[in-house]
């Protein structure tokens, strides 16, 4: 089982859009995939169409994981309109367990334990939250692999290396967990440059200067700028929203995620 991790703490930069379109790409392709929504806003789970205005403090989600000890992720699965593609929902209520984590011993191992009892799935794909707390580091240290989504304009790679500092500390907490199991050793992690143009040539050398010295690290698929991809992700009348590779299948949106899946299953196969 593949667990990738979605993250990156600069807020947009595609990360959800990235998290939900891997995952529903991989299940169109006949893959067997998980997706978890660790981003309290929910966005993820909104955009597969999964309404959580009326949900209760009864409802499982991604917040029962983390404050409900004895409780199975099994139940907190459902479906999605992809017959091969399951989700963990989310909403608000997550960021009031994150509150509270600080009080559970070993806070950052509970995803992990959580995904260890989880069987069925070729890939495990979890959309992090913008930031680099306690929520972040969970799913940093339940995954294998990593993918950074990467904004090449405006503020898009401050702070990258903030977050590639966080996944070596991480790494050290794995090498402190049981050895005899190979993933849970170094991470694996891939940049992906998003939301890119045309337009901006200078920006783009500036952007493709500070990446050079890991440029071994940088996917050759590229996410171009595309309005499908934006109007996947908004309700209307017609439609809930839905993934792009789903939704808009011939636009330059879907045909960037489709390469984007070929190429992870490629370096990451199964």
């Amino acid at each position: 089982m593949n667990i990738i991790a979605v993250s990156n703490h600069k807020g947009g930069v595609g990360k959800t859009t990235t998290s939900i379109n891997v995952a529903a790409g991989l299940a169109k392709r006949g893959r067997s995939t998980l997706l978890i929504d660790l981003d309290p806003q929910g966005n993820a789970t909104f955009g597969l169409g999964i309404k959580m205005d009326e949900a209760t403090d009864e409802t499982l989600t991604t917040a029962t994981l983390f404050t409900e000890r004895r409780v199975n992720i099994r139940d907190i699965i459902v479906d999605t309109l992809e017959p091969n593609l399951k989700l963990v929902p989310t909403n608000i209520r997550l960021a009031k367990a994150a509150k509270l984590l600080h009080l559970r011993p070993v806070k950052e191992l509970i995803l992990l334990r959580a995904l260890e009892e989880l069987k069925g799935f070729e890939f495990v794909i979890i959309d992090c939250q913008p930031s680099l707390e306690a929520l972040t580091q969970n799913a940093l240290v339940a995954a294998d692999k990593i993918l950074i989504p990467v904004e090449m304009g405006g503020f898009g790679l401050q702070g990258l290396g903030d977050l590639l500092e966080t996944i070596e500390e991480v790494d050290e907490i794995k090498e402190g967990l049981d050895r005899s199991n190979p993933r849970r050793l170094a991470t694996d992690w891939r940049i992906v440059l998003t939301k890119v143009s045309g337009y901006g040539e200078e920006r783009n050398q500036a952007a493709t200067r500070i990446l050079e010295p890991i440029r071994d690290r940088v996917l050759k698929t590229q996410i171009r700028r595309n309005e499908a991809i934006e109007a996947s992700q908004m309700e209307s009348k017609e439609e809930d929203p839905s993934p792009v590779v789903l939704r808009k299948r011939g636009s330059r949106g879907a045909q960037d995620y489709r390469n984007l899946v070929q190429e992870l299953l490629e370096i990451w196969p199964d």
